[in-house]
Formats: C-alpha cells, structure tokens, sequence
C-alpha cells in the first residue's frame, strides 16, 4: 500500500500590534519613549535614527498646562510573514485636548516607516476625521512583513509611526488626568479580505496637568525685624512667646 502525501503552502499572514503615547511636549516632562524625537509643530522626520520596537512610542507626560502643545504618536508592526491589507486605525481625544489646525488632516500628521521612508497623503493613505487608512498603493499591502531576523524587522521596514499635534484648551483644570486611545480596527491577509480584528485592538497614554504648588514663605517674600512681634528682637531669632509672620504662596497652573 502506498499513497502520495500532498500538503498546502503555509499561508504568510500579518499581524500587527499597537502601541500608544506621548513623544514630546512644549512643557512637562515626557517619560516612558526610547530615542530621540523633535518638539511639536516641527517638520521632517519626527524622530531620529531608526524605529525598530513600539516601545519607542510608548510615553506619558505630566506637568504640562494649558495651551502646551504634544507630540502624540501611533505606531503598528506587523510581526507577520505577510503583508497587512485594509489597515485602519483612529485616534480619541479627551474634553481639553484638541487636534493643532482643528482636526487630525491639519494636526501636523506625518506618517513614516521606522527607517525614515515617508508615507504619502492621498497615495498611501488618507484621513477622515479622527481616523486614518491605509490604501495599499499598486495592491501593495502598506504595512510589510516583519517576522523576526528579517531586514524589515531590524531596520523598521515593518512599523508605521504616525505622529500628530495636539494641544491643551486654556479653560483646563489644574491636576487633571486626561487619557488619549489609538484603536486599530480593521486589517487583512489580502485586499477586502476578513478582519483580523474581530475585537479592536485599543493602546491609551496620559497626559497629566500640572498641580497647584503650596510654599510657606517670610511675610513680605524676605526676612526682615518687622516678620517677628518683638521689636527687641531680630530675623528669626525668637523668644518664648514671640509670634513670627509668614506667607502662604499658592501658585496656580495658568488654565
């Protein structure tokens, strides 16, 4: 008895994964992203080298206040062995936060490859309202394969960085803790093929407001005889039963 064993190509198929967060503020501090990125409102690449990991994106920031200006940025891999087709992904702001330019086609939006190669608006994607596509030019899928060792994989080819500014309303409450979602919604194997995401995949980054700051101060912001109750006395040199005067300085984020 003797019977031929036939087998089908595996299937190279994508997947990708999301990451989320703050890369640069005008003020605050930024915490959390790996490399070096340029400050909002700025052109050209928006960071330096090569992007090769999500983490890269991956940032918080606080202490920032109203009317400062982030840098926010999405970035997707695909870890697969095939191309990523129909990829769309959207960006959900919170109350004081509002896109640069009134929406996110005018927010200062940049699409790169991880290795610098820019993605062209109207040609390799578009965007409607808070939400991008990706548009396979020449059927060619726009997030490439990447599985690990390959050259996409450790030169970036395999990640899309999206980069958009944002900025702080000036009615913003001091200590405010606001949180911004990148959801990846929808990709395939191939062009109008089923989503590989039947349960949307959702990456968050906080942005926090900057506190009210309490210091206790002498009377008046310097020390001088007249801060203490006895005249006998000087500076903060005191006797029982001598009361001194100081100041309570609040200091109010300007929103």
């Amino acid at each position: 008895w003797s019977s031929d064993v036939c087998s089908s190509d595996l299937v190279a198929e994508p997947e990708l994964d999301i990451k989320h967060g703050v890369v640069s503020s005008s003020n605050g501090t930024v915490t959390g992203t790996t490399g070096t990125w340029a400050a909002p409102g700025s052109g050209g690449v928006p960071f330096t080298g090569r992007i090769t990991d999500l983490a890269a994106v991956n940032g918080d920031v606080s202490n920032i206040d109203a009317g400062d200006t982030l840098r926010l940025a999405t970035a997707i891999e695909n870890t697969g062995g095939g191309g990523a087709y129909d990829v769309v992904t959207s960006i959900a702001l919170p109350p004081n936060l509002s896109f640069v330019g009134g929406s996110l086609a005018a927010a200062n939006l940049k699409i790169y490859r991880g290795d610098g190669t820019l993605l062209v608006l109207g040609t390799d994607y578009s965007a409607s309202g808070n939400t991008i596509t990706f548009l396979d030019a020449g059927a060619v899928a726009s997030l490439l394969p990447g599985r690990a060792g390959t050259t996409a994989d450790s030169t970036g080819q395999n990640i899309v960085v999206i980069t958009y500014d944002v900025t702080v309303n000036a009615t913003i409450d001091a200590s405010s803790t606001l949180q911004t979602t990148a959801t990846l919604s929808n990709y395939a194997s191939v062009e109008g093929g089923i989503d590989f995401t039947p349960t949307d995949l959702t990456e968050t980054a906080n942005e926090q407001v900057a506190a009210p700051v309490i210091t206790k101060v002498f009377a008046g912001g310097t020390l001088d005889d007249g801060d203490s109750s006895a005249p006998h006395t000087t500076g903060s040199n005191l006797v029982v039963g001598e009361s001194m005067l100081y100041d309570i300085v609040v200091k109010l984020p300007e929103g």
